[in-house]
């Protein structure tokens, strides 16, 4: 009566191992039927963020199966998460940085925000593509005397 007691406890303790080391195919990586962001950007050498300017790029994608998106900002990849790119990157000016999403993903937002508090004049440029369709591109100026600070959020 042991035997076959431990015998079925073999099998199910089998069964379960090569059922956990299965592959996952709706992990982290996604279906791969998404699509893919870039938004580039670049702030003039006259932000200054001691002078009160502010700065933000937040951007973020989940795939089909619900986790967020890799994404790489100039090169460098961020692992599973919403990247904010802010005022301490861009202080002092900074030039075509390029965020842009590694993996396919289903769904997401981008949200570029700027303000200047009492600082000099500064501009801001930025474009943001999806699957190489520009959905928007535009440069604009942020000065103290803007009642109506830089704030666009869009969706992927």
């Amino acid at each position: 009566m042991r035997k076959p007691l431990l015998a079925a406890m073999a099998v199910a303790l089998s069964l379960f191992t090569l059922n956990s080391c299965s592959k996952d195919d709706d992990g982290p990586s996604g279906g791969g039927n998404g699509k893919k962001a870039k938004i580039t950007f670049s702030v003039s050498s006259a932000f200054n963020k001691a002078e009160g300017d502010d700065f933000s790029v937040g951007v973020g994608a989940w795939n089909s199966g619900g986790f967020y998106v890799d994404w790489k900002v100039d090169g460098k990849t961020e692992k599973g998460t919403v990247v904010t790119v802010g005022s301490d990157y861009v202080n002092g000016g900074k030039s075509n940085v390029v965020v842009e999403s590694v993996q396919d993903f289903a769904s997401g937002s981008v949200s570029i925000s700027s303000f200047n508090i009492s600082g000099a004049p500064f501009t801001v440029t930025y474009k943001v593509e999806v699957d190489g369709e520009i959905i928007d591109e535009k440069t604009v100026e942020v000065s103290a005397d803007d009642a109506d600070p830089l704030h666009k959020n869009y969706t992927l």
